[in-house]
Formats: structure tokens, sequence, C-alpha cells
């Protein structure tokens, strides 16, 4: 019965679920006692006066099935390097990778959220797995500077909130708060992680990506590889305040090798060119009053992604 419900949540209008959050108290309160789920091979726990919740409860496996599979992927094929969630909520890419854990695949993770529930939350599951020598998780806003910023909590789901400067905004605000806000590159330094290392990263944090990249700028000149995996959403990063135009132009003096579009397949791009490409269409399509189109992509420099089955739109090597 709550994954039916959920669903018709998930199909319903932005300006529907609004109203619908507003009246889903005795059905969270239902909900306390199965608040520790299993997935895989992990506990994650969660917290149902947050919404967000609701959809790892209902999708378990299945929750960005793709994305994760690849991330864990990218894991495997490339031992010894660091993987950093940066958005990390309820620990859905955290935990996974953790759980690989023991077969000392990767260094270190370190993951970074900023809402005081979804923290508390991934903190309890990190515990109860036994993750703790693993994982190093902080409650950061992450961006490109050193301050405090306003974390603007969505009273729908955490998993919209948004931070830093806000210029427009569907979401109705639940509370806000002051986050410490670091880059990568202080963070990195400050605990002792080596630039020059290999990095697994992934990136969702509702429009300020721009900023999160140009954070680490030191760690992309100096890293021994990388991959990245972001989303891009063109209204949210506008909500921000950032320029789209301005965004591509960082991406591209990365100088990646290669760069992959994931919507269902794993699509190769064209190089630049072809990123360019898809991020005009996502503008163009993208909606007024709500987050709009968006879509997750992934940057890959002196790295290993293993076999995937690609679908080829003109792939080639950018050098």
């Amino acid at each position: 019965m709550i994954s039916k419900l959920f669903g018709l949540y998930r199909k319903s209008p932005f300006w529907l679920r609004n109203i619908i959050a507003k009246l889903t108290w005795p059905i969270r309160l239902m909900m306390i006692p199965f608040r520790i789920i299993r997935i895989g091979g992990h506990s994650m726990v969660l917290d149902f006066t947050d919404n967000a919740s609701f959809k790892y409860y209902t999708d378990r496996e299945r929750y960005e099935y793709n994305e994760i599979t690849l991330f864990l992927s990218c894991i495997l094929h490339n031992p010894g390097a660091y993987v950093i969630d940066i958005g990390a909520n309820y620990g859905a890419f955290t935990l996974s990778a953790a759980h690989f854990g023991r077969f000392n695949f990767f260094k270190k993770i370190i993951a970074i959220e900023p809402d005081r529930r979804p923290y508390k939350a991934l903190s309890k599951s990190i515990e109860r797995n036994g993750f703790s020598n693993m994982v190093q998780l902080y409650q950061l806003i992450v961006g490109d500077r050193e301050a405090k910023e306003t974390l603007f909590v969505n009273a729908r789901s955490s998993a919209d909130n948004r931070s830093h400067e806000l210029k427009t905004s569907p979401i109705r605000i639940r509370e806000r708060y002051y986050v410490s806000c670091t880059t990568i590159d202080k963070l990195l330094t400050k605990i002792s992680v080596p630039l020059n290392s290999k990095f697994i990263i992934k990136i969702d944090i509702q429009g300020n990506e721009p900023r999160a990249f140009k954070g680490m700028s030191e760690t992309f000149a100096q890293a021994e590889g990388f991959i990245v995996f972001f989303e891009h959403c063109p209204y949210l990063i506008e909500s921000a305040g950032m320029d789209i135009e301005d965004f591509f132009t960082f991406l591209k003096s990365l100088q990646v090798d290669m760069i992959f579009q994931v919507e269902g397949d794993i699509v190769l791009l064209n190089g630049y060119e072809g990123l360019l490409k898809s991020f005009r269409e996502l503008t163009k399509n993208k909606e007024t009053r709500m987050e709009g189109s968006g879509s997750n992509y992934i940057l890959c420099k002196n790295m290993d992604l293993g076999k995937l089955n690609i679908s080829n739109e003109g792939a080639q090597k950018l050098h």
C-alpha cells in the first residue's frame, strides 16, 4: 500500500506534492517502526519526518540502479581511489560503496550531507553496518569558498534542498539554518588526502554543482585520474544564480578523455561538442515553475571504466 501511495505521489505535479506532503503526518508516524530497511547486504536508517525517505523505502535496490551499478563498477576497476559522495542524503551511493570495503577496493569514502536529518540517519547507518573505519561523514555544504551558508530545507523532501543564493525557487521552505561551507580542495588538504590521488566523485546538490566543481580545481589539476558523476538541471543552476555557459567553459577546461550521458542507457557523447549539445537541449526543454528537465553525466580522465554497455553517438577520444 505504501508503495502504491508513494507511486501516486511521484506522478503528481509539484504543486500537488506540496499539498500531499502537509497531509502525510499520520503515515509518517505509522512508518517509524520501519525506519531501518535492508538494501542488498547492508542496512539503511531512514527518517520519515522527511518525505525523501519514502523513495528509499519503496525502491530499495531499484533506487538509481544504473548510476549506482556504474559507480560500483568504477570503484572495482580503479583500486586505490578515494570515493567522494557530495550530497550523500541517506547514503544510497555511500553505503553501496562501503559494502565493497571488505575487499579493499578503495582507500576511503568521504561522504558529505548538509541536512541534519539525513546526516544523522546516515551516521547511524554507517555505525550499524560497521563502516566507520571506511567512511568519513561530514555535515557541510560544498561550494567554492569557506564560509557559513544558508541551507534552505525543502518542506517536501530533503532531496530538493538548496544552498547558497536562492534566486528563484518553486519550493516551500520548511526551515533555514546556517551550515559551514567548504571546498573539496580545502577539505581534502585538511584531512590529509593527497590531491595527486585517484578520485571517484558523485555530485548531486540541486544546482550548486558549478560551485562544487570550482572548489575542487586544484584536485582536478593534480589528480592522477578522476571519474565524476554529476546531475545537470538548467533550472536549478539558474535558481542558484549560476551561469550555464560559464559552467560548460569550466568543464571544458578539465580536458577529460570521455564524457557519458546516463539516461537509462549509457551514451558516450562526442566530446565537449556532444556535451554542449546535450546541455542546450536540456535548457530548451526546461520547465518554468518546476525543477525542469535534467540529466546525469559522467566525466572520465585517466581512469578505467571497465566494459560498459554503451550506446555510441559519434564517440571519440578528446585528446
